[in-house]
């Protein structure tokens, strides 16, 4: 029996899901967003598929490699979230991220995005949901819900009303259900970072020679201990706010290396530090602000391998560790 044949083909991501075109742009196979999200699918990356039909009527996915590629002009895709589900006695609706990001701040057309009952129903969403919502660029008006994020327990501090003077004022907290185990994990690396303040323990063995290091984050505050990641490497550390692209390439010109920050930067942003034909610079992406997430970054950068993370990359970590 023959061996089934393999193909490779580039994504496409879209508002909701992905899809595997051929070099003609013709387009091979959709994924769904649970799929897309499950193989970490973005614009660019390639897949290598089976080239015939399982049960479904799918292609086989055989391997996924990462690359960054920014999109067309007319397609580029905003991503806004997570962003907390309120209600009023208009409906559902989301106003802002669960760091108190505005929608208007991204948004030219919407400063408030009341969702539809034909939406509520198919997320099957709630009061203090989290939900991610995307847009392109070229459009910004038509706006789709992509994403509810899994239930967990958090705090979400709940907007203040005029008290009512026939009512007796109560006070109480809401509580939000559905953080992305993106965000989960970030908390907690975050709390045992300041449980632990002292001098971080390399766990990759390498050295960057004093070398300039830029990270580049959206605040600053939720970054501060990833200086000793970087000074741990005998490097030079340096932490950039950076919420604006217009100046981003010039905060970064004498850099040796720069490490993005992934969910707390705008896409616009690392898009121009990756992709600029320019760049003097080596660069890489840590998914969250982890120190070891930081920690692998800084090693692709310093040895100009993947900038994402992967399976096949073999880190040198220490014995001890």
């Amino acid at each position: 029996m023959a061996k089934p044949k393999e193909k490779q083909y580039e994504i496409r991501r879209k508002l909701l899901g992905a899809e595997a075109v051929d070099e003609n742009g013709h387009s091979v196979q959709y994924f769904n967003e649970h799929l897309t999200r499950i193989e970490k699918l973005e614009n660019g990356d390639t897949v290598t598929l089976l080239d015939h039909l399982n049960d479904s009527g799918n292609r086989p996915i055989i391997k996924v490699e990462h690359h960054a590629k920014s999109f067309a002009l007319d397609e580029e895709i905003i991503e806004f979230g997570p962003a907390v589900v309120h209600r009023d006695s208009f409906g559902l609706y989301i106003k802002q991220d669960s760091n108190g990001k505005n929608l208007s701040q991204v948004n030219p057309e919407k400063a408030i995005l009341y969702l539809d009952m034909n939406t509520v129903s198919h997320f099957n969403l709630h009061e203090n949901d989290l939900i991610s919502i995307v847009w392109r660029v070229s459009d910004p008006s038509f706006i789709r819900v992509r994403w509810r994020y899994a239930e967990a327990e958090v705090t979400i501090p709940e907007k203040k009303e005029k008290p009512d003077k026939n009512k007796e004022t109560e006070k109480h907290k809401t509580k939000g259900r559905q953080k992305s185990l993106l965000h989960q994990l970030e908390k907690k690396e975050k709390q045992s970072s300041e449980k632990q303040n002292e001098d971080y323990a390399s766990r990759i063995d390498f050295d960057l020679d004093k070398k300039r290091v830029t990270v580049v984050v959206g605040d600053k505050s939720l970054t501060s201990n990833l200086a000793k990641v970087i000074e741990a490497h005998n490097g030079v550390a340096r932490i950039i706010e950076m919420k604006q692209a217009s100046n981003v390439l010039r905060a970064c010109k004498e850099s040796n290396y720069v490490i993005l920050i992934q969910s707390y930067i705008k896409h616009s942003i690392s898009q121009i530090l990756i992709n600029s034909p320019h760049k003097s610079y080596s660069i890489a992406m840590a998914t969250t602000a982890g120190q070891l997430a930081v920690e692998k970054a800084l090693y692709r950068a310093r040895y100009k391998l993947n900038v994402t993370d992967n399976d096949q990359i073999q880190y040198p970590f220490l014995v001890n560790n």
